[in-house]
């Protein structure tokens, strides 16, 4: 049964879409992903993933220097979110079959279908053009500026 609602509040629906399957980690440059369970409609809504705020000051000094800087999403305001759930686990492709928009007032991020998806294909997004690894499925101009040895996702820039 789902909790009573607050005043002003709406539910959320979690789409069940897509799902990451278990896979254990290996270190190599392309690891887990999120994968549609069915056909998807372009335009379909895949998953609003829940967010924590990371305020500008604090992404600035301390997550800037981190692991975790790989992982958040740029809002307007310069402050940063990052994402749970299926959120943080999209690979990155150079043609992407997903989109997203950032909202940073609600604290979230919602993930839609760029183009129809088959049913078990991998869902993608593009993390921008400043790859910290090489991306060996996109083009020799299209090369990111670091090898794969850091295997986490890049802040998007928006």
């Amino acid at each position: 049964m789902l909790p009573a609602q607050a005043p002003g509040c709406q539910l959320l629906a979690c789409c069940k879409a897509a799902s990451v399957p278990e896979t254990p980690w290996t270190g190599e440059c392309k690891a887990r992903g999120v994968f549609a369970e069915t056909e998807i409609g372009r335009g379909d809504l895949i998953e609003t993933a829940h967010c924590i705020l990371v305020p500008r000051d604090e992404y600035e000094t301390y997550f800037r220097h981190t692991v975790l800087e790989h992982y958040l999403f740029r809002t307007p305001s310069g402050d940063h979110l990052l994402a749970l759930g299926a959120g943080s686990l999209f690979n990155h492709s150079a043609q992407p079959n997903v989109d997203y928009r950032v909202d940073g007032g609600a604290v979230v991020v919602r993930f839609y279908a760029a183009r129809p998806v088959a049913a078990g294909e991998e869902l993608t997004i593009f993390y921008g053009s400043k790859l910290w690894f090489v991306d060996r499925n996109a083009s020799d101009s299209m090369q990111g500026h670091m090898d794969c040895a850091d295997t986490s996702l890049a802040a998007v820039e928006l």
